[in-house]
């Protein structure tokens, strides 16, 4: 290779990996909430969970469209404010008749004082403290801001898992819980705050449906099947039967 070919190769791949290094500029008080952040603070972080246990009476379904609801309009706002100080986030969701029982939770990992900030916008919701006066949120639990010592990027993963996968997993299920956000925006469109509960359950059961019909219709293909592409079409061990 000549000089000048050598010369203009390298201009070529500079330019390239300054352009792929630039940051987006992010205008008006939009943040998108699936760009994962990385802090430059030297504060600690740490998982923070927040659980909102859901009324689930006897002989009953669980009520899975209010996990909706609290996705959407309570952690959502949260999100688009402290998302540059939140390396990880996701959402768990379970129903079980246990002690835990039905049980929506929002899990992040940031420093204390974020944390502390994100429980305070919780707990002041115009919408959970109306959820919890009609009966809906049992109770909402927040950890302890000052006995907290999961500090490991793997410390929620399951430890039946290999160390690889417990370290990788967070980036991934964030990837999941976000695009379920999306999809949950989507088929609400505009969100108003209103005190008609009833109303606003009615909305979220309705984007339930849509999304479940998106899921059993569209899955095989946009999620398991470009999935199983990443890791090279190989076949999966199946432990126990499992339901898709």
């Amino acid at each position: 290779m000549s000089k000048t070919r050598l010369t203009l190769s390298l201009i070529i791949f500079c330019s390239l990996i300054s352009g792929c290094a630039t940051q987006t500029v992010v205008t008006g008080e939009s943040i998108d909430i699936g760009t994962a952040y990385i802090s430059e603070s030297d504060k600690t972080q740490y998982w923070w969970y927040a659980r909102f246990r859901l009324v689930w009476t006897p002989d009953t379904e669980p009520d899975f469209p209010v996990d909706l609801l609290l996705a959407d309009a309570i952690v959502k706002p949260v999100l688009h404010t402290y998302r540059q100080n939140i390396k990880y986030w996701r959402f768990h969701r379970r129903a079980a008749r246990d002690n835990a029982g039905h049980q929506f939770s929002f899990i992040f990992f940031t420093d204390k004082d974020t944390a502390g900030n994100i429980y305070r916008s919780i707990l002041n919701d115009q919408i959970a403290n109306q959820l919890k006066r009609e009966n809906i949120i049992q109770e909402i639990i927040l950890d302890d801001l000052n006995s907290n010592l999961l500090t490991d990027i793997k410390d929620t993963s399951d430890k039946n898992w290999s160390l690889a996968i417990q370290k990788a997993w967070p980036a991934y299920i964030m990837g999941v819980s976000n695009m379920w956000l999306q999809l949950i925006e989507q088929e609400i469109g505009v969100y108003n705050r209103t005190d008609d509960t009833n109303a606003l359950l009615n909305a979220y059961r309705m984007a339930s449906q849509q999304i479940t019909q998106l899921w059993q219709t569209e899955a095989q293909h946009a999620f398991l099947h470009h999935l199983n592409a990443i890791f090279g079409y190989e076949p999966v061990i199946i432990n126990k039967a499992i339901q898709f």
